[in-house]
């Protein structure tokens, strides 16, 4: 059975318009927030001294108006894009506070990824309604 609510959304396309600009300007919000962490976290990253990995945040704009968190390494040939496998097999010769950084930083990011990612479709969804 339908709430009066939904009831009124759904018999009413109107409603359903004025509603899908609210909710589209609310996940706007929320993805902008996201890309402010994504970069802090980015940042944040590359300014740990002592460090081989550090995080890229990288622009998909061009794409999809997205962003995504990846790791980089620092070695004898430059900068490099690198998967969590390079870095989490190289944790074993990282004291244990290092390697705990690592792993949360991974964490952070992985999540980070996800919920953009949603956020960014949540929001294309809404769009096809207004």
């Amino acid at each position: 059975m339908l709430t009066a609510v939904t009831s009124d959304v759904v018999r009413n396309p109107h409603r359903m318009t004025v509603v899908m600009r609210e909710w589209g300007r609310s996940f706007e919000s929320v993805l902008e927030d996201i890309h402010v962490d994504m970069r802090e976290l980015s940042a944040g990253s590359k300014q740990v001294g002592g460090k081989r990995f550090y995080i890229e945040c990288y622009d998909k704009r061009a794409q999809n108006n997205g962003l995504a968190l990846r790791w980089r390494m620092v070695d004898s040939q430059g900068h490099k894009h690198i998967l969590w496998d390079d870095v989490n097999s190289a944790l074993n010769t990282m004291p244990k506070t290092m390697s705990d950084w690592y792993i949360k930083l991974n964490n952070d990011i992985e999540w980070l990824n996800t919920i953009e990612k949603t956020m960014r479709g949540l929001l294309k969804q809404t769009d096809r309604f207004v």
